[in-house]
């Protein structure tokens, strides 16, 4: 699919070649955490929308970017800092207990289900 993206003044605009990663052993990965905005035209990492930290820095992780001229660097940077592996680590855990009904809430909603089965 190749979706078009609006032009800054300067002629850049977003790419759908920012979703895919080169690795120094010129292995390909996908950014399967990197969306793009249409309403604001910015790119953010959607993972730090659900697992917030007073520390995030970067502008990836909040108020997204729009730089388009300097967002591979960016990305470059941003993906091998600490913030970035740490909510890496903190959304892969949490993804990972999701898809075992492990959260927190688990046993509460264990409890609702059985409440609801026995008022059926």
């Amino acid at each position: 699919m190749d979706l078009q993206f609006p032009s800054n003044p300067s002629g850049r605009c977003f790419s759908n070649a920012y979703y895919s990663r080169k690795l120094s052993n010129g292995e390909f990965v996908d950014r399967k955490r990197l969306v793009y905005s249409k309403h604001v035209e910015k790119v953010y990492y959607f993972c730090y929308k659900l697992v917030k930290s007073n520390q995030n820095k970067s502008l990836l992780a909040s108020d997204g970017v729009r730089d388009w001229k300097h967002l591979s660097e960016k990305l470059k940077t941003h993906e091998n800092s600490v913030e970035y592996l740490t909510n890496m680590s903190t959304w892969n855990e949490l993804w990972l207990r999701l898809s075992k009904n492990q959260t927190v809430d688990d046993e509460m909603q264990w409890e609702i289900t059985k409440e609801k089965e026995h008022w059926r």
